[in-house]
């Protein structure tokens, strides 16, 4: 019977620092308010209830990370069509994080998912070439020539 009152005591203890009374609990006045069986039976139940759930909830993400996917990249799709057709344009392509997508906790794919270059940057006849004259003006050079 005296080991029966000692875990209990003990658990009351636990108890009381898992579930405290009131916020300013201590450990002599929280024993007092635990020592109704019924009170304490149903603290129990709480907490071992409240250990089961996290239990399952771990089990759950650790499942999901044994069956991790890191993402990895498409490929590239095809440039897009030039904004213009001389003078300096840009043209893009992108790629997509699914081959495979990333999953159950896995790693994102590294790196740009779209890029750009410039393209058509040969001068346009009767006008002056768009990249030429920008780069004429950070310098601020005013003479800028047409082709014929």
């Amino acid at each position: 019977m005296g080991s029966l009152v000692f875990s209990l005591l003990v658990l009351s203890v636990i108890i009381c620092i898992v579930y405290p009374v009131r916020s300013q609990c201590t450990t002599k006045h929280c024993i007092d308010e635990v020592t109704d069986m019924r009170t304490l039976a149903t603290m129990l139940y709480q907490l071992q209830d409240k250990v089961e759930r996290q239990e399952k909830q771990l089990e759950e993400i650790l499942a999901k990370q044994r069956n991790a996917v890191d993402g990895d990249w498409s490929p590239w799709t095809a440039w897009s069509t030039c904004s213009v057709t001389c003078g300096g344009g840009q043209q893009q392509r992108t790629r997509r994080c699914d081959n495979p997508a990333p999953r159950n906790g896995g790693v994102d794919c590294r790196g740009k998912h779209a890029e750009s270059q410039t393209c058509n940057s040969d001068i346009c006849p009767g006008r002056p070439n768009r990249l030429l004259r920008n780069t004429m003006s950070e310098r601020k050079f005013t003479n800028v020539r047409y082709i014929k």
